[in-house]
C-alpha cells in the first residue's frame, strides 16, 4: 500500500493532478515525509470518490454493464470501509462503541448496486442465449439504468460531503471552531443516515446575509432529502435562530408534516421502563436512533386517554424533538456563517451534480419529496415491463402476478399524466402501451425537474 506525502495530497485536493500522471508520482514517491494515518485515509477516500465519478460520467446515456457495476461496488466498498473505520475509531475514542450500533454510511446503496450487477449478470447470459432480441440495449433498460446512475451519484455527493467535514476536522488549515462544527455534523450525520440512501443536497449560496431578506425560511441554511431503508422519505433542514428558537438547530420533515428528531437507545429505554410496552408502538429503529411514526400523535390520542400526565409528557417530547440544536452555545452564529461557507466553498469544486446552490425558501420540499419518490416508481416499472418482455420471451407466457403488477402500473402512470401533472386527458391515452406512457411521465419529470 501506498503513503501519500503532503505535496501530493494539497495537490489532490486543489484539483490540478493528471491522474495517470499523478498515479505515477505516487508509486515512485521516495519522499520521507508522509501523511499521517487519518489524512491519508482522506486523500484515499477522495481519490476512490473521483474514480467512480469519472466512471458515472462515462456511463452516460448508456446501460450499466455486469463489469461496470461490479467496478463501481468494489470501489464503494472500500470508500464505505474507510468512512466506517472513521466512525467506529472516533466511537472508541468517546467511549460510545458497541457492536449494536452501525457505523456504514452506505451499507444500502452497496446492496442495491450488488443487485444492479447480479441482474446485469442474468441478462448478459440471456443476451448470449437470444443475439437478435434486444436484452441489453432495450428502452426499458435504458430508463432504468438512468435513474440507477442518479441514485448512485446522489449518494456520491453525500459521501464527498462526510469526507470534506472529515477533512475539515483535522486540517490545521482551519480554526478550532470550523473543526469542532465540522465533527458535530459528523457525528449528527453519522447516526441520522445510517441505513438511508441519500437523494438531494442543496446549500445557501450566501449565508452572511439572507437572514435579512423577508418571507418564510430565510434562515435555513441547508437541506438534506433522504429515504430509509423502510423507504420512508425525510427532509433534514439546518436552521438558524428565528421566532422563539434561540439556538441553531435541525429541523425534519416528512411529506406534508413536520416530524420530530429520533432519540436516542437510552432516552428510548428510559420511556419504557416509565410508560410500559406500549412505547414501542410510537416509535420505530434506523440507524442508530429510534425515530417517531408518523402516526406518533394519532397513536397517543388513541390510547392514551385515561392517563393524562403520560399524554402530555410524550406529546412534549415530541414537541421538543422537533428542534434539535446543532451545538453549544460556545458556536455563536458567524462561527456557523463563517464554517458554513468555507465547507460551501470547498465542496462547491467536487463537480456535485446533484446538489444545488439555491436559497432553501425557494424549494418546495413536499414537491421535492413526491420526486423522490415518482423516480423511483418509475424506474421499478420500466424494470416490471422489462421483466415481463423476459419472461414471456423465455417461457411463453407472462406470470399473473406480473400481469397484475403491470395493470397497477399503467393505473398509476396514468394518474400521474392526468392528475398530478394535468398535462393529459384519460381520452389521450387510451391507446398509448405501458413504455409510451412511461416516456411521457420522464417528459414531464425532466421538465418539472
Amino acid at each position: 500500500m501506498y503513503k501519500l506525502n503532503p505535496n501530493i495530497a494539497k495537490r489532490i485536493f486543489a484539483n490540478i493532478a493528471d491522474d495517470e500522471r499523478l498515479i505515477d508520482e505516487i508509486l515512485n514517491d521516495k519522499s520521507e515525509e508522509l501523511l499521517d494515518g487519518k489524512s491519508e485515509r482522506i486523500v484515499s477516500i477522495y481519490l476512490f470518490l473521483d474514480d467512480i465519478r469519472n466512471k458515472l460520467n462515462k456511463l452516460k446515456g448508456k446501460i450499466m454493464s455486469y463489469d461496470d457495476a461490479n467496478y463501481i461496488l468494489n470501489i464503494m466498498i472500500l470508500v464505505n470501509s474507510e468512512i466506517t473505520q472513521y466512525y467506529m475509531d472516533k466511537a472508541q475514542k468517546d467511549g460510545r462503541f458497541s457492536y449494536e450500533n452501525e457505523y456504514s454510511q452506505s451499507s444500502i446503496i452497496i446492496n442495491y448496486i450488488k443487485v444492479i450487477r447480479d441482474d446485469m449478470q442474468r441478462r448478459e447470459k440471456i443476451q448470449e442465449i437470444y443475439p437478435n432480441k434486444e436484452i441489453i440495449e432495450s428502452k426499458e433498460l435504458k430508463i432504468v439504468s438512468e435513474c440507477d446512475l442518479s441514485i448512485i451519484e446522489k449518494h456520491l455527493e453525500y459521501l464527498v460531503l462526510i469526507n470534506t467535514l472529515m477533512c475539515m476536522q483535522i486540517s490545521p488549515f482551519f480554526n478550532d471552531k470550523d473543526r469542532i462544527i465540522a465533527e458535530w455534523f459528523l457525528c449528527c450525520f453519522g447516526d441520522i443516515f445510517t441505513n438511508c440512501m441519500i437523494e438531494g443536497i442543496y446549500m445557501e449560496p450566501n449565508t452572511s446575509y439572507s437572514e435579512y431578506e423577508n418571507g418564510s425560511r430565510t434562515t435555513t441554511k441547508m437541506e438534506i432529502f433522504f429515504s430509509q431503508s423502510n423507504e420512508d422519505r425525510y427532509q433534514l433542514r439546518l436552521d438558524f435562530p428565528h421566532d422563539d428558537k434561540e439556538c441553531i438547530h435541525f429541523n425534519l420533515y416528512e411529506p406534508f408534516k413536520i416530524a420530530a428528531y429520533p432519540i436516542d437507545y437510552l432516552e428510548y429505554n428510559m420511556l419504557i421502563k416509565q410508560y410500559g410496552d406500549v412505547v414501542k408502538n410510537l416509535f420505530y429503529h434506523c440507524g442508530n436512533r429510534m425515530w417517531f411514526k408518523s402516526q406518533f400523535k394519532d397513536y397517543i390520542d388513541l390510547n392514551f386517554t385515561n392517563n393524562i400526565e403520560a399524554r402530555k409528557a410524550l406529546l412534549n417530547l415530541f414537541e421538543t424533538h422537533t428542534h434539535s440544536p446543532v451545538c453549544d452555545n460556545s458556536v455563536s452564529e458567524n462561527d456557523m456563517k463563517n464554517f458554513l461557507n468555507e465547507l460551501f466553498s470547498a465542496i462547491s469544486i467536487m463537480d456535485m451534480s446533484h446538489s444545488r446552490y439555491l436559497k432553501p425558501k425557494n424549494i418546495d420540499e413536499n414537491k421535492e419529496l413526491e420526486y423522490i419518490t415518482l423516480e423511483k416508481n418509475v424506474r421499478n416499472a420500466a424494470y416490471k415491463i422489462d421483466e415481463a418482455y423476459l419472461y414471456n420471451l423465455q417461457t411463453g407466457t407472462i406470470p399473473a402476478k406480473l400481469k397484475e403488477d403491470l395493470a397497477n402500473i399503467e393505473i398509476k402512470l396514468t394518474n400521474v399524466l392526468t392528475e398530478y401533472y394535468a398535462k393529459y386527458t384519460h381520452e389521450e391515452l387510451n391507446d398509448l402501451s405501458l413504455l409510451e406512457l412511461l416516456m411521457l411521465v420522464r417528459e414531464c419529470m425532466i421538465e418539472h425537474s
